[in-house]
């Protein structure tokens, strides 16, 4: 099956696709979901800049096996 990377949005984690992802997982195919960095805090100003988020997303896909 396929391996799926699943990316979040603004003001959300990779929790907002727990429901997707289980869903996923049970039809045969290998998911992850990404953990963007600075989304893991209290509502707020992020710091972060798109080119940040990309770095985050080849990590994690470099990660994916």
């Amino acid at each position: 099956m396929a391996g799926i990377l699943l990316v979040h949005g603004a003001w959300h984690g990779p929790w907002c696709w727990d429901r997707l992802a289980e869903r996923l997982a049970g039809h045969g195919h290998q998911v992850q979901a990404v953990q963007l960095r600075g989304h893991d805090r209290p509502p707020g100003r992020i710091w972060h800049r798109v080119h940040h988020y990309v770095q985050d997303v080849a990590a994690a896909a470099a990660r994916f096996v």
